[in-house]
């Protein structure tokens, strides 16, 4: 390979590991599984770091062809290109210890990250989305943003319609379902939910943003060990996502109407009275205000909230 002194990560990444020496092997092992927050868990960071250098998957091939031609875009140094697949290698081994850990919290959590990530893929080849690996705003990390494919060639620097939390308040519950499928049906719910998160949004976001509104719109809430320090990465821009802070409460009843899955057949069977009595009690209107804003009174509404709650049921249980 022709790596005198210090390893080139860049011509590891391109021609292989196959000669590197006993004592260049204890470097890589130092600057990418033995570094920073990564050797949390050096046995998953290692395994990773050996996937991208070993594994002829589609995955992996994949992988490392980005981070070759990401650095090729990037610089012209070759010095430059090294520490661009340094720093990529680095985010892999860390994302790996991070993704361990989150396991032994809670295996949900975990399934539904990975879920998320597989199905950004899919669309990304399926040419629905585009992507870019980015620097943080911090700077020191590199991330992977999303955006729409129909949103052209300057999709990077789109500014977004809504902040993060209009976005969250707008989504759609995503109900766990029960019926032996896992926590949720991921093939019919995470693709359209994504697309469904971008156009909301109207701008790029990272993986680590994207899966942080999947999860906080899953009702009932998956758990994490309270005594769990916050996954800043997974925070992101995020503003009031409590369900980082521990257990979370669960959710109201009209939380647990309001999901994309059920939205024909409930609403369908609603009089146009009730449609209006649950958008307001959704956007936090007590019972009194939403009787004075329809002209009603306290009990017409009362009898309203107790019908849509009825027929929610009714769904519930032939969907569920």
């Amino acid at each position: 390979m022709g790596i005198v002194g210090s390893i080139n990560y860049y011509s590891l990444l391109v021609q292989g590991p196959g000669d590197v020496s006993d004592s260049h092997w204890e470097e890589i092992l130092r600057s990418v599984v033995y570094h920073g927050e990564a050797e949390n868990d050096p046995d998953a960071a290692l395994d990773a770091l050996q996937s991208i250098l070993f594994e002829r998957s589609d995955e992996w091939l994949g992988t490392r062809r980005r981070i070759i031609q990401a650095a090729v875009s990037a610089s012209s140094n070759s010095t430059r290109r090294s520490d661009y697949c340094l720093t990529s290698l680095r985010s892999i081994a860390l994302e790996a210890s991070r993704e361990a850990l989150r396991e032994r919290e809670s295996p949900e959590l975990s399934v539904v990250r990975r879920q998320a990530a597989d199905y950004l893929r899919v669309l990304y080849g399926d040419k629905v989305l585009v992507t870019a690996r980015m620097r943080s705003k911090k700077g020191h990390d590199i991330c992977s943003m999303w955006g729409l494919a129909s949103w052209g060639e300057n999709w990077r620097t789109r500014e977004p319609l809504k902040d993060f939390d209009q976005v969250k308040r707008a989504l759609p519950i995503i109900m766990r379902t029960y019926s032996g499928k896992g926590i949720i049906d991921y093939a019919t719910v995470i693709p359209s939910y994504i697309q469904m998160i971008l156009e909301a949004y109207g701008a790029p976001l990272s993986t680590a943003q994207i899966t942080s509104l999947i999860v906080a719109r899953i009702s009932p809430p998956l758990f994490r060990n309270p005594v769990s320090p916050e996954d800043e990465e997974l925070q992101g821009n995020l503003d009031g996502g409590g369900y980082l802070d521990g257990y979370t409460t669960l959710p109201t009843p009209e939380e647990v109407l309001v999901q994309k899955q059920l939205h024909q057949s409930f609403f369908g069977v609603l009089s146009e009275r009730e449609s209006k009595v649950f958008q307001l009690k959704e956007e936090g209107l007590s019972i009194d205000q939403i009787a004075e804003r329809l002209g009603c009174s306290k009990r017409t509404i009362n009898g309203d909230w107790k019908s849509i709650c009825d027929k929610c049921k009714q769904v519930l249980e032939k969907t569920c």
